[in-house]
């Protein structure tokens, strides 16, 4: 990964698809997590917003890590699978959509359901990382409490974990949108 291209990561310059390619590549590569790392001390930048990446990309390390050493998904040919991804199971943001602007008076959080039984963690953080609400629970849309006033024009991430049954999970990514004036 060049310095160019960390630079472009931690200013926002990225397409959807070259910042979903790069993160990718972090979640296996050590070299590159420190040098985006240093990168972002030289920036000024907060270490919380790298926080808010390192969960699902520790996450996505781990199942990349569990089905190198076991391809079949199980660590056990003739046996029971054990874990894995959940099946059939897909977790995709239905509202609002990543670089998106909301209406406050409208901004609803909307998202499919990951199954029957899944259980969900919602967190959303200001630019620095900082989490401004989370909660845990069982329904696919979401209403900010009035207590959390969010600022016009500036940006927010959000993300959300299912903690699916058998001790399985799966995340939607960070997404960024803001609220308009």
């Amino acid at each position: 990964m060049t310095s160019e291209r960390i630079a472009a990561y931690l200013d926002g310059g990225l397409s959807p698809e070259e910042r979903e390619g790069l993160e990718g590549h972090l979640v296996v590569c050590s070299e590159c997590r420190q040098d985006l790392a240093e990168a972002s001390d030289l920036t000024g930048r907060s270490r919380a917003r790298w926080l808010v990446l390192a969960a699902p990309m520790a996450a996505a390390a781990a199942l990349v890590l569990f089905f190198i050493g076991f391809p079949n998904g199980s660590p056990q040919q003739d046996g029971p699978r054990l874990r894995g991804p959940a099946t059939g199971t897909q977790l995709a943001i239905v509202s609002p959509l990543d670089g998106s602007a909301a209406h406050p008076d409208s901004l609803v959080f909307l998202w499919r359901a990951a199954g029957a039984e899944a259980y969900y963690v919602f967190t959303l953080t200001d630019a620095q990382g900082d989490v401004v609400f989370t909660i845990d629970l069982a329904d696919t849309t979401l209403v900010l409490p009035r207590s959390v006033g969010l600022e016009p024009g500036a940006p927010y991430f959000w993300f959300l974990d299912a903690l699916l049954d058998g001790a399985r999970s799966t995340s939607t990514g960070v997404q960024e949108f803001s609220v308009q004036p």
